[in-house]
């Protein structure tokens, strides 16, 4: 275990993913831990990528570093993904092949961020993360090479949250990549400047105990306003201080956790990219078959307790590839 790792991270790093995973099972409607975990675990995997960007000032240095950890990755996992993709669109939707609809269109898709349209596929859906990803760090990397960098950032968030509420109040649609981009810009900037500020960097089991339990005490209570409110004022209004308190409780839990260590949480912290890669595939693996096995013309849904269990078993499984990709193809983790 490297010596420069920081443990908390770790943690934080492996219940995000988990519950990016999690969010991603089907499950019956209506439940409150889905709707209070899919709130709030994109913002806090952006979060902690914007606590870890590093300030970079060489343009040269932070496209190598960008081609390395984030367009190799995005283009391989498409490719990866491709196969289990094209024979879904066949079985799922009964498309016949065709050069334009199993070629042409998820080639267009590559460069077009992911974004279904009449002349484009998304193939790997949740690579959209990794598009967005893009954006942001070229986004801290401008302001971090202007004279005045924390301002641009604060400004930047005030900006990005007021598209996102214009958004949402006049009811635009967006696709993924672009709403996934206004809603969480601010976060990834946040995550940086809590890093600049050092607002983490005390260590007090007692006092990050207390804060994690009236912060995620407080998100929950939220979410509850925000589930349940017809109001667009308290809607919005409730999404960011339910992201906030639940962000922040997350990471003081997490350091609570910080004298836990383990070989398996650093690997799977090392693997966050290829379980975001691979997983969907090992989701609609599985429900596929269970639904032919048992006749399910309506498809399969989960309790959220069997949820936990199924994601549990989705990084478990995707783990021994991990560290085959430690060892062989490290570029698969953005190495």
């Amino acid at each position: 275990m490297k010596k420069d790792r920081i443990n908390w991270i770790d943690w934080a790093k492996c219940i995000a993913i988990t519950m990016v995973v999690f969010g991603h099972i089907p499950q019956a409607g209506g439940s409150f831990l889905p709707f209070y975990i899919c709130t709030f675990h994109i913002p806090l995997l952006f979060f902690i990528s914007g606590y870890l960007t590093k300030v970079r000032l060489d343009p040269k240095e932070e496209l190598e570093k960008c081609t390395k950890s984030l367009i190799i990755p995005y283009v391989l996992y498409n490719i990866i993904f491709y196969p289990y993709w094209a024979i879904r669109l066949y079985l799922d939707h009964g498309v016949n092949f065709s050069v334009f609809e199993y070629v042409i269109k998820p080639l267009v898709g590559l460069p077009f961020l992911q974004i279904n349209s009449p002349i484009s596929s998304s193939v790997n859906g949740a690579m959209w993360f990794i598009v967005v990803l893009f954006f942001m760090r070229i986004t801290v990397f401008i302001c971090n090479r202007s004279s005045k960098p924390l301002l641009y950032m604060k400004l930047i968030i005030l900006l990005y949250v007021g598209l996102f509420v214009f958004v949402n109040y006049q009811r635009i649609p967006l696709p993924l990549t672009v709403e996934g981009l206004l809603k969480c810009m601010p976060f990834y900037m946040l995550g940086h400047l809590t890093k600049h500020y050092k607002w983490l960097d005390e260590n007090s089991i007692q006092k990050d105990s207390r804060r994690a339990f009236i912060l995620l005490f407080i998100s929950i209570v939220t979410s509850f306003i925000h589930k349940s409110s017809d109001c667009f004022t308290y809607h919005i209004t409730t999404f960011y201080v339910l992201n906030l308190s639940a962000i922040f409780g997350i990471i003081y839990l997490c350091k609570t956790l910080n004298n836990i260590n383990s070989p398996r949480l650093v690997n799977i912290s090392i693997g966050t990219l290829m379980i975001m890669g691979l997983h969907w595939m090992f989701i609609g693996t599985t429900n596929y078959v269970l639904e032919h096995i048992f006749s399910m013309s309506s498809g399969i849904t989960y309790s959220w307790f069997m949820a936990i269990i199924f994601a549990l078993c989705i990084d478990a499984a995707i783990y021994p590839l991990i560290l085959i990709a430690k060892k062989r193809f490290p570029v698969l983790l953005g190495k």
